[in-house]
């Protein structure tokens, strides 16, 4: 009778153990906030990850995947989008990637635009605003901007040379408040510049 009594007592005290295990974790987890919620491939050689803490995080190495607007594999969650953060190693982001993210309050890219290409002539490339991560269609939360591109190039002297194209409509999200640029070389003209319209953003961090 003892014995029994002494393994039900033994096998009551490793569920209870077992059970304040679980728990510890399950708060640990809970009080970082930033436990993955949803995660998926975006390139060939890059991945995403929303956690519950609202932040979106893009990495790995070359080019993002080309996405029409609210195709993005992160479009269905993009009302939990607080914040963007894509790794310094990539070197294209779609036009739009980050359309409808109405919530949006700070974004992390390496460059403004499309990528960090630079030519040797005007005629080489077309160099982007910030509002082309966004794109060029409305959404509820988007407020309306016309802002420039260029084609900045190196002449032959290697001198940076500043040429500023025409406008294009986009929609940024009223909500965004902060930008930084962590890994670019150049910063192109009109990559903030607005020609019509305002954004409203407070801090920029270069």
């Amino acid at each position: 009778m003892k014995n029994r009594v002494s393994k039900l007592l033994i096998l009551l005290c490793a569920v209870l153990l077992a059970a304040i295990v679980v728990t510890t974790n399950a708060v640990t987890a809970s009080a970082t906030g930033t436990a993955t919620v949803y995660s998926g491939t975006c390139g060939t050689n890059l991945t995403w990850e929303l956690d519950d803490a609202g932040t979106l995080t893009i990495d790995g190495t070359g080019a993002m995947g080309s996405y029409s607007y609210g195709s993005a594999p992160w479009y269905t969650y993009r009302s939990q989008i607080t914040k963007i953060v894509v790794g310094d190693n990539i070197t294209s982001i779609s036009n739009g990637a980050f359309y409808g993210c109405s919530s949006l309050e700070e974004l992390s890219v390496p460059f403004v635009g499309n990528s960090q290409s630079i030519g040797y002539s005007s005629s080489a490339y077309s160099h982007y605003p910030l509002g082309y991560l966004f794109g060029s269609e409305s959404y509820t939360g988007g407020t309306r901007v016309y802002q420039y591109y260029s084609r900045d190039y190196i002449n032959s002297s290697n001198e940076f040379i500043s040429e500023l194209g025409s406008t294009s409509t986009y929609y940024i999200p009223a909500t965004l408040k902060k930008v930084n640029v962590t890994n670019s070389k150049y910063i192109f003209s009109g990559a903030f510049s607005v020609s019509s319209g305002s954004l409203n953003i407070t801090e920029i961090t270069l």
